[in-house]
């Protein structure tokens, strides 16, 4: 069970993650180094709860786990491109598109930010005051790349204190 500070932690980058996310929806490169530097806080913040510090340091840590999860990431933008042009051809309204890939962009950027701390607070609490290297990192980058069952986005959803609303808001 994460500590209160790791919770609070998680749940402000994730917010954060989404806010940012809105104005880089449309650009993929900036969009990956602002979720990089709130996951770099983040993961510090989480093993700093732990007393775990870094082997290798810590950008190379942050960097397997940024390069493995950016993999996946690009996939599932991928996928979000095809469902957007899917609803915009469905609802026959082009302006469908750019709002539907804008906030399924900023639900994955947060959704991703929460499983990231959820799993590292989980694999660092179990190597608690030790050090991690990049097999930690490789660890926590199998741990998030899946295909999220819809308990993990319920989750995601009720430990941020966000709503689909809310997301809605942020683009408006």
């Amino acid at each position: 069970m994460p500590s209160y500070h790791v919770k609070e932690v998680i749940k402000s980058t994730v917010r954060r993650v989404a806010v940012a996310s809105v104005p880089t929806a449309f650009t993929p490169g900036f969009d990956t180094v602002m979720v990089g530097g709130f996951w770099t806080y983040m993961i510090n913040e989480i093993a700093d709860d732990h007393n775990v510090t870094f082997g290798d340091d810590t950008a190379k840590f942050i960097g397997v786990i940024a390069s493995g999860v950016g993999a996946y990431w690009v996939g599932t933008n991928i996928i979000n491109k095809v469902l957007s042009g899917v609803i915009a051809v469905l609802t026959l309204n082009p302006f469908a598109f750019g709002i539907s890939a804008a906030l399924l962009n900023v639900i994955l950027n947060g959704y991703f930010t929460w499983s990231v701390g959820k799993k590292a607070d989980r694999i660092f609490g179990s190597i608690d005051n030790s050090e991690a290297g990049t097999e930690i990192a490789a660890q926590i980058v199998r741990a998030v790349c899946h295909i999220p069952s819809p308990s993990e986005f319920h989750d995601f959803f009720s430990e941020s204190g966000l709503t689909i609303r809310d997301f809605k808001d942020m683009l408006d």
